[in-house]
């Protein structure tokens, strides 16, 4: 279920695997399979659940809501960037000001097939966005980025390497 999306509001036969019906495709140079069996890691269901926003950004964007998010106590963000994951450089340096004020940034694309990857280095790339710890969501889309930050964060033991593991890996 990991990859299926609705794709039509009021079509019965709406859901779909997108792209995943492929065996796969490379990207920078390393093959990424699609359908192969994931390790799963269970989180137990908290009682509660932080507040993660979840923020798309634009052409323009000045990333004063990623400030604003960010001074109004948020426990974490998903930010939802274009193509590959890549933002502007006002948000991230935005994301950067997040990042140190100790708030957890997954970085996930607002584009429907492919996935979040760390292939451009240039300021607001995801190579960047990776070397200042944001999380890059892989091929999880930002609302599912979001619940699996909510749960992880909720989770007493949570530590960096551990949501390092959690968006690198299967789920």
């Amino acid at each position: 279920m990991l990859h299926v999306r609705k794709t039509e509001t009021t079509n019965v036969q709406t859901f779909t695997s997108g792209e995943h019906g492929y065996l796969g495709h490379i990207v920078n140079g390393r093959v990424i399979p699609f359908n192969t069996v994931r390790t799963k890691t269970k989180l137990p269901l908290p009682e509660s659940l932080p507040e993660v926003l979840l923020l798309t950004t634009y052409a323009g964007d000045d990333g004063q809501l990623i400030h604003f998010a960010t001074d109004q106590n948020a426990k974490g963000l998903v930010i939802e960037g274009v193509g590959a994951g890549n933002v502007n450089k006002k948000v991230f340096q935005a994301i950067k000001y997040a990042l140190n004020k100790n708030i957890p940034v997954v970085i996930a694309s607002r584009v429907h097939d492919g996935g979040v990857y760390a292939l451009y280095g240039e300021e607001g790339g995801g190579s960047s966005l990776s070397n200042i710890s944001a999380y890059l969501a892989g091929d999880l889309n930002a609302e599912k980025a979001r619940l699996l930050l909510m749960i992880a964060l909720a989770q007493p033991d949570m530590t960096q390497s551990k949501l390092q593991h959690l968006f690198s890996t299967g789920k």
